[in-house]
């Protein structure tokens, strides 16, 4: 791995870990349910996008985008059917 892939790996692990510090249902969803796990780059993409959503305020439904996502049953939220 070259020296400028390491720094954005570091970055990249950064962001998220920041997101999820500030972010309960981010952190939530980022934890994955089951056999369901989330990557660190998949988990750097989803936080950009939420973030974009609410700098542009769409809100959809007005469900909150990680509840739209799915979050782990007994945890605030979610959206997972019944039974998983």
């Amino acid at each position: 791995m070259s020296q400028t892939e390491s720094t954005k790996t570091i970055h990249r692990h950064e962001r998220v870990t920041l997101y999820r510090q500030h972010h309960a249902a981010a952190n939530r969803w980022a934890a994955g349910y089951g056999p369901i796990q989330h990557t660190i780059e998949t988990q750097d993409r989803v936080f950009a996008m939420a973030q974009r959503l609410a700098t542009r305020d769409v809100q959809g439904d007005g469900i909150p985008v990680f509840d739209l996502l799915g979050t782990p049953p007994g945890s605030r939220g979610g959206c997972y059917p019944s039974g998983q």
